[in-house]
């Protein structure tokens, strides 16, 4: 009897020993892993904070709207749409300018600032046919979609030499 209890024991140390191991490794684990949630949670509230920005230059994009008391550019009257196409150029632009100026150096890029000068390019364009089939001037819309044309280019341009 006096032999098995030395085997006995030394199993139970044994035993003892790799389970002590196992929780070391799992202590290293959970570590590991508590710090990939906090980097996860610091990259979201990063982005939580872009997302916020993000959206008051979205909001800003309303004002032209609250300025016809429409949501139907077409359909207001000439002197009406001129106002509110510069009023919405200027917007685009000081959005795209000052999130730029905001979101340097941090890895965020602007992604959808072409889309959306294209489609006010496009809004405009539509609104010159539109004169044109009615015969109404447009002359200073086509001055005024050749300004967001130069003002478009010359962001574009800056934008490839940063």
């Amino acid at each position: 009897m006096r032999t098995v209890i030395p085997v006995v024991e030394d199993v139970v140390v044994v035993a003892v020993d790799a389970a002590v191991g196992d929780v070391e490794e799992v202590a290293e684990a959970d570590v590991e892993d508590a710090a990939a949630d906090r980097i996860n949670k610091n990259d979201t509230m990063k982005n939580n904070k872009h997302t916020g920005l993000y959206l008051i230059a979205g909001l800003a994009l309303l004002l032209p709207f609250l300025y016809i008391h429409t949501w139907n550019p077409f359909s207001v009257k000439g002197p009406l749409f001129l106002s509110f196409y510069m009023l919405l150029m200027l917007i685009v632009y000081a959005d795209i300018v000052l999130l730029n100026w905001y979101l340097t150096g941090k890895g965020d890029t602007l992604r959808y600032a072409g889309l959306i000068t294209g489609a006010i390019l496009v809004l405009g364009v539509a609104r010159v046919i539109q004169g044109l089939y009615n015969a109404k001037p447009v002359g200073y819309l086509v001055l005024l979609l050749l300004l967001h044309l130069a003002i478009s280019g010359l962001m574009g341009r800056r934008k490839i030499a940063s």
